[in-house]
């Protein structure tokens, strides 16, 4: 039987058998692999949101997207996330900023990268943190995100 590769994503490698004929043709295998690295991106715009989620997963990494403060606060408590980008100013009570310092609190060390392009609030990045200025080419966001949460790392319980 000859298999080939078919797609290599969220933490599963799926191979199809390429002959036309027999027993098992078309059927399709998942072999688990290691996962990648989890991205949680917070931007109420849609338009940004699909071309930075689809950049990111693009580059291999597993995303995690939310729209609003509120929604995202719900997945840092889940600490299901190796990096955090987010939009400084979203709909709702909760900002950027208020997501990050949260998030924190469950996961000291992780990466932060802030988008924003006017904030009437006063800036109070988390340590450790970069922001990049909107408007923004969503390989610059694949880039920080290499550089600060490149690799697979185990939130704390």
């Amino acid at each position: 039987m000859t298999l080939s590769l078919y797609r290599a994503r969220r933490g599963a490698l799926h191979v199809w058998n390429d002959k036309a004929f027999g027993p098992f043709a078309g059927v399709t295998k998942v072999i688990l692999c290691e996962p990648s690295v989890s991205v949680l991106f917070v931007e109420d715009d849609p338009l940004i949101r699909e071309f930075v989620v689809g950049a990111l997963r693009d580059a291999g990494y597993h995303v995690i997207h939310a729209s609003t403060g509120e929604e995202a606060l719900e997945w840092c408590k889940r600490r299901v996330a190796n990096v955090l980008v987010t939009d400084v100013r979203l709909p709702g009570q909760i900002d950027g900023w208020q997501i990050a310092e949260r998030c924190r609190e469950q996961d000291p060390e992780l990466p932060v990268i802030y988008a924003t392009g006017y904030s009437p609030a006063k800036p109070r990045p988390v340590s450790g943190s970069r922001i990049v200025r909107k408007p923004f080419h969503p390989e610059e966001i694949v880039r920080m995100v290499r550089e600060l949460g490149g690799e697979k790392r185990t939130p704390p319980n």
